[in-house]
């Protein structure tokens, strides 16, 4: 039941018959589609422990890299970290890192440190010291 493709603004201008033959048509490409995309998705996951069974994945070591996902953000996590004390940013970004923060970059250190020196929320006590506000 291939119909012309109808271009209108005025829905009653077209035969409910004809709406809900397109309705129809539509519910069964949306079928379709999921049924194909779970399949791909199931291959994907396949595809991924495999990946990972042979130690990509990983951070730090080799095979593919992906961005490292954490629970709650950093200025977060740096927050509790520093909550009720005055800790220097190298403390605070090994403390960071023993909560569990992951991340790629070489440059954590750095990017701690420009969080403390950009996000209000943070105070600086003396030089490279600082507590929440």
């Amino acid at each position: 039941m291939n119909r012309p493709h109808r271009t209108t603004n005025d829905l009653s201008k077209i035969p409910a018959e004809d709406l809900r033959a397109e309705l129809e048509l539509r519910k069964a490409r949306v079928g379709k589609l999921m049924e194909r995309y779970q399949r791909l998705l199931e291959r994907t996951n396949r595809l991924r422990a495999e990946i990972e069974a042979q130690g990509g994945f990983g951070i730090g070591g080799s095979g593919i890299h992906i961005r490292a996902r954490n629970k709650i953000g950093l200025a977060k996590m740096m927050q509790s970290v520093l909550a009720g004390k005055s800790l220097s940013v190298d403390e605070l970004t090994t403390e960071v890192i023993n909560r569990g923060f992951r991340s790629t970059s070489p440059k954590l250190r750095a990017i701690i440190n420009q969080t403390l020196i950009k996000n209000p929320a943070f105070k600086r006590v003396s030089r490279g010291v600082y507590t929440n506000k």
